[in-house]
């Protein structure tokens, strides 16, 4: 029951291991240990004293040897060689006694994790566990029953690295096999990653792209939803990272599902919102606006809008896509606001409705301010939405008609020509040119002495600015005052002497004539002169103050030495040698003649002398 001296040998003879000592044993204990081994050895024999145990066929070392006392007879332990597998025969022989044939399996494989690249393409992964040996020959892996690749022993024993078979999906039935002994676990392949969402935006639908990771290779199984619903379509571009589908028409922003093989991820889509390029104007009694710009659809049925809140009608579809009309009611000014909802996507804009416009003008255009007629377009109806003004003053009472097309209203006080008359409708303006009538004199009345003096004026259109007024009157004239509104004005004249003067009324540079003329002269005295070229003095008025504008005949005889002994009242001239009385005198202020008599002094006797004798 005990043998001293053992020793272990390799297949070609030369020895494994050996060492001295006794060791008890029990001939008939049968199975020793299991352990991983691999199969390089084999018993080949023993000497005497040698005690020796074998597994298929193999020879081992002891592990330790201990002391006869200390060894039971029912058990040995020994160390077995580096392998993998399971089911080996074994058999204990002592001093050429051996046992029937036993098995000894190593343990299996166990699995504490697997990581990697977490991808649908394979990729490298680790997996860290134990009882893999040392021998990538032995190995072998698959997921869900495809086998991996480029199988290594990073950490022998404890550490493989694979690369995985392309695939899709999550717990997966792993297997690892390691001589002939196998382990399960799960693979999951990484979830799908969408990194860009690409293509057709628009509300019309159409192809879609998607940029990521983990697609997979099979649309078989691929899903894509947009808010539960299903999208056909789908194509791989390029596997595992890139794909496209067909989106339906819609808007707005949608959650957007993409499954691979059981593994989901979601990102958002959203349809281009409409937008809106130009909108045209419409005429103030209202009709069609024409909307151009994007997104607008091709489903007719989903495109509303609204007009100050209230819902537009007559909605058409133009162009697909690009352009939309509605009817809007009759209004008018500018950036009027409007909404167009496109499925559940609203758009805001603005319309104008035409400025106004002016044809023509009619009515009493005077200074006092008259009703004028106004025909045109675009005036709308509502009264408090229109402004006048001409100049810088505003018109009064303001009538409009139903049709848009006339207005009335009294023009405001005023004088002049081109001045701005200016239609505003809901803030829009048109501008044309009014002139107020030209100033019309009727009479000229007043002073018309020589002296000068204050003339009035009467007549039409004369305006109610007196520094607007100018007059001129064989020079100028001052003092001008508007004595009553636009029909009469006074002025001073200066002094002078003459007839047809021209009288200028110019208001705010529109302008009138008349004529002026200073009184002729009247004579109220004629002193009598000498017969020998005496001095006469003429006493009356309106001679005027310019010796040069005044000449005097005496029976038709030129007379000299004329002066002015008193402005426009007095004066002398110095008579012709002669004798008579009651003879014409004709005196000549500026033109204007006044005719007198004059008389020579009578001949006065001082004393007489002479033949007094009555026979004379």
């Amino acid at each position: 029951n005990s043998v001293c001296g053992f020793s272990f040998e390799y297949v070609d003879g030369q020895i494994f291991d050996q060492n001295s000592g006794c060791l008890s044993f029990d001939p008939s204990y049968r199975q020793l240990a299991t352990y991983s081994i691999n199969s390089n050895y084999r018993f080949i024999g023993f000497t005497t004293t040698t005690y020796k145990s074998f597994v298929g066929g193999l020879g081992l070392t002891f592990v330790t040897t201990y002391p006869a006392q200390t060894i039971s007879n029912t058990q040995l332990t020994f160390n077995a060689p580096v392998g993998v597998g399971k089911d080996y025969s074994m058999a204990v022989d002592v001093a050429g006694l051996q046992s029937e044939l036993s098995t000894f399996s190593y343990f299996p494989p166990v699995i504490s994790s697997i990581t990697g690249d977490d991808t649908t393409a394979g990729g490298s992964y680790i997996m860290n566990g134990s009882n893999f040996g040392t021998n990538t020959g032995k190995i072998t892996i698959t997921v869900n029953g495809n086998a991996a690749s480029a199988i290594a022993l990073s950490q022998i024993h404890n550490q493989i690295t694979f690369n995985a078979p392309a695939g899709s999906g999550k717990n997966l039935p792993l297997v690892l096999t390691v001589g002939g002994q196998s382990v399960s676990s799960t693979f999951s392949y990484g979830a799908p990653q969408i990194n860009a969402v690409t293509g057709s935006t628009a509300n019309v639908g159409g192809i879609v792209y998607l940029n990521g990771k983990n697609f997979g290779r099979s649309t078989s199984v691929i899903g894509i939803t947009v808010d539960g619903s299903t999208i056909s379509e789908i194509t791989i571009l390029t596997n595992d990272a890139y794909l496209s589908f067909r989106i339906s028409a819609g808007s707005g922003t949608h959650t957007l599902t993409l499954s691979v093989d059981g593994q989901s991820t979601t990102t958002s889509y959203t349809y281009d919102s409409p937008t809106i390029s130009s909108v045209t104007q419409i005429a103030t009694d209202g009709g069609r606006v024409y909307v151009s710009g994007s997104n607008f659809g091709s489903d007719q049925s989903q495109i509303s809008a609204t007009v100050g809140g209230q819902s537009a009608g007559g909605i058409q579809l133009e162009e697909a896509n690009t352009k939309v009309s509605f009817l809007v009611p009759a209004g008018t000014g500018k950036n009027v606001a409007f909404t167009m909802t496109v499925r559940s996507s609203t758009v805001s804009g603005t319309f104008d409705y035409l400025p106004p416009t002016i044809t023509s003008f009619t009515g009493d255009k005077s200074t006092e301010g008259g009703l004028i007629s106004l025909q045109g377009t675009n005036f709308g109806t509502d009264k408090n939405q229109i402004v006048v003004t001409i100049g810088s003053a505003s018109a009064t009472s303001l009538l409009v008609t139903t049709d848009h097309t006339a207005l009335s209203f009294y023009a405001p006080p005023g004088s002049g020509k081109n001045k701005a008359l200016v239609v505003t409708v809901g803030g829009q303006s048109v501008s044309t040119t009014f002139d107020y009538d030209a100033p019309t004199i009727t009479s000229v009345s007043g002073s018309t002495s020589t002296q000068g003096g204050i003339v009035l004026l009467t007549g039409t259109n004369f305006g109610r600015v007196n520094g607007l007024v100018g007059i001129s009157v064989n020079g100028a004239v001052s003092e001008i005052t508007i004595t009553e509104n636009d029909h009469k004005i006074s002025f001073r004249i200066s002094p002078g002497t003459g007839t047809s003067y021209t009288l200028t009324l110019n208001v705010n540079g529109q302008s009138t004539t008349s004529t002026y003329s200073y009184a002729a002269p009247t004579v109220s005295s004629v002193s009598q002169g000498l017969t020998n070229a005496g001095s006469v003095t003429v006493e009356g008025t309106n001679f005027g103050n310019a010796v040069g504008k005044i000449s005097v005949t005496v029976d038709g005889t030129a007379c000299s030495g004329i002066s002015i002994v008193t402005d426009h009242s007095k004066f002398k001239f110095n008579a012709p040698v002669g004798v008579g009385k009651d003879l014409e005198l004709v005196i000549n202020v500026d033109g204007q003649i006044v005719n007198s008599l004059y008389t020579y002094l009578p001949p006065t006797v001082t004393s007489i002398t002479g033949d007094k004798s009555t026979n004379g």
